[in-house]
């Protein structure tokens, strides 16, 4: 091979001189971590040469890169993505108007903290309505990350909207405690992230959490184990109600909570986490290496139109069902209902679009 002029080589190899002459003998490993550590940490740049052109480099690549993601859909794919948009855009509009329903419903609501209403009639709609939010989220940010080529990243986030949609329908037909300690658990969570936080954002240099957010939360988390005891501390503790019939000790897992809705889309999500979870070996057939550009991460080059956009809005269709239901059935806005019927529609016309 071919040896290759090198700025870190020639510093490397006058340093080690030096060493020589100083002591006699050749450097162990630490002293060249240390010159490897000098170089990286240097305060001067050691060659404005090469790293003005890596920079030139890294712009020149990056446009061919994102030209190539944004063009990487054919017409087909495109005309699907352009159904699936016209079905977000209907299930936003479709949270908007339930929002509004229940609000109108429930005017205090607006100017009352989730602390306040965690044991009233309110907590399960608005647990729901929040799992609606966060799937309206999770279908836009699929639709984005779907038109820019990024179809390993959409999976994760299908992936996402599945569970959402499942804790969505687990909520609908449980009692309004399993809502209540749904939001509990969810709190707890928040406790334990302020907690790591404290501990660590000080070492790493990052801003800490505010002393009187994190005192709130820690009182209102003792009230609400102090209501519902340490289980609720458990993974997935908050559904363990449903299944008061096993023992004090056994585990609830997601699977549990699938199984209780009878969940039709477990397939779709199985094969989700295949490509989630995708080992070595598949991150190895994809990465494409160039011979102008070297390696370049194409995530993936089949988009797997069908289990995105399909999946997606199969899992966002069957939590605004049960969301849209619900709320209708307590608030009595049940003109509301029409906004479901157009989402059902947009499916409709994406999956049409999908089988051709």
């Amino acid at each position: 091979m071919t040896e290759r002029k090198s700025v870190f080589g020639d510093m490397y190899r006058e340093r080690v001189a030096r060493y020589i002459l100083a002591h006699g003998n050749e450097p162990d490993d630490d002293y060249t971590e240390q010159i490897i550590e000098e170089f990286i940490e240097s305060p001067t740049d050691p060659s404005p040469e090469i790293t003005s052109a890596i920079v030139a480099s890294a712009k020149s690549n990056a446009r061919a890169r994102r030209h190539g993601l944004a063009n990487s859909l054919n017409i087909q794919e495109r005309s699907s993505l352009k159904s699936y948009q016209a079905f977000v855009d209907v299930a936003h509009e479709l949270h908007r108007r339930l929002v509004t329903a229940f609000l109108e419903w429930s005017p205090e609501t607006r100017a009352t903290s989730f602390h306040d209403i965690v044991d009233k009639e309110a907590i399960k709609p608005i647990m729901l309505l929040s799992l609606h939010s966060r799937g309206c989220a999770i279908s836009a940010e699929i639709e984005h990350l779907y038109l820019a080529g990024y179809f390993d990243a959409s999976r994760s986030r299908v992936r996402t909207l599945y569970e959402s949609s499942v804790i969505g329908c687990v909520l609908a037909v449980a009692p309004s405690d399993v809502s209540a300690r749904y939001y509990a658990s969810g709190m707890l969570e928040r406790r334990a992230d302020l907690s790591t936080m404290l501990s660590s954002n000080k070492e790493l240099g990052w801003p800490e959490p505010a002393q009187e957010e994190v005192a709130e939360v820690e009182a209102h988390c003792d009230a609400l184990l102090e209501a519902y005891g340490d289980s609720i501390r458990r993974p997935l503790g908050w559904a363990r109600p449903l299944f008061a019939n096993r023992g004090e000790g056994a585990r609830v897992t997601f699977a549990d909570i699938e199984e209780y809705v009878g969940d039709l889309y477990r397939i779709v999500y199985k094969m989700l986490n295949h490509s989630v979870h995708s080992g070595p070996s598949i991150t190895a057939q994809h990465l494409v290496y160039e011979p102008s550009t070297g390696p370049i991460e194409y995530s993936s080059v089949i988009s797997d139109t069908n289990l995105i956009l399909g999946g997606a809005s199969a899992f966002m269709l069957h939590l605004s069902e049960v969301v849209c239901r619900h709320v209708v059935s307590v608030t009595a806005a049940l003109d509301e209902m029409l906004a479901l019927r157009l989402l059902i529609a947009r499916k409709r016309r994406l999956d049409k679009e999908l089988s051709a």
